[in-house]
Formats: C-alpha cells, structure tokens, sequence
C-alpha cells in the first residue's frame, strides 16, 4: 500500500490508466525545433552558398538568428533584417 504526504492509503491499482505519450522536444531532432521563417528560407535559397553555411552553423548560432527574425516587430525591418542575415551567411562570418 502507497502513502501520500498527506496520510490517505492509496493503491497502486487505484491510480492507474491508459496516458497516450506525446513525442517530448527532447525526442524531436535539435534542427526540426528551430523552423525557419518561410521569407529566410527563400532568401537563403537564392543564395547558396549563405544556404550552405546556415546548415553548417550550431544548433546555438541557428538558434540565435532565428531569434533575432523572431523579435523583429515590423515587416520592413524584418526584410532589412533578412537581407543582412543573409549576406553576413554568405560570407560566411557568425555574428
């Protein structure tokens, strides 16, 4: 017989049911967690080589540029915003 902290005899039996497990973010792979924006994703497209050093970067430098897309309130500074992301990628320089 099982005891809670507070004093009532409780079974095993009485606390069991059927729990439908959901994949945790720790059984997600580290890339699919970080989404990236549609917008990016075209921008990096047409330039390869910043496509290929974004997939190079750690899953932190990803994790903050994202971020930095993320936060962005209004939709010309996010375009601006891209546009430097992208050319700093293809350069191939971590800021």
């Amino acid at each position: 017989m099982l005891e809670s902290d507070s004093g009532f005899g409780m079974t095993a039996s009485d606390h069991t049911a059927a729990v439908e497990v959901s994949p945790s973010a720790a059984t997600v792979p580290r890339r699919a967690r970080g989404r990236v924006p549609d917008d990016f994703a075209a921008a990096l497209a047409r330039e390869p080589r910043a496509a290929a050093f974004f997939e190079k970067l750690s899953t932190a430098h990803r994790s903050d540029m994202l971020r930095r897309l993320r936060d962005v309130r209004r939709s010309d500074t996010r375009g601006k915003r891209i546009a430097l992301m992208v050319a700093i990628l293809a350069r191939r320089e971590q800021r």
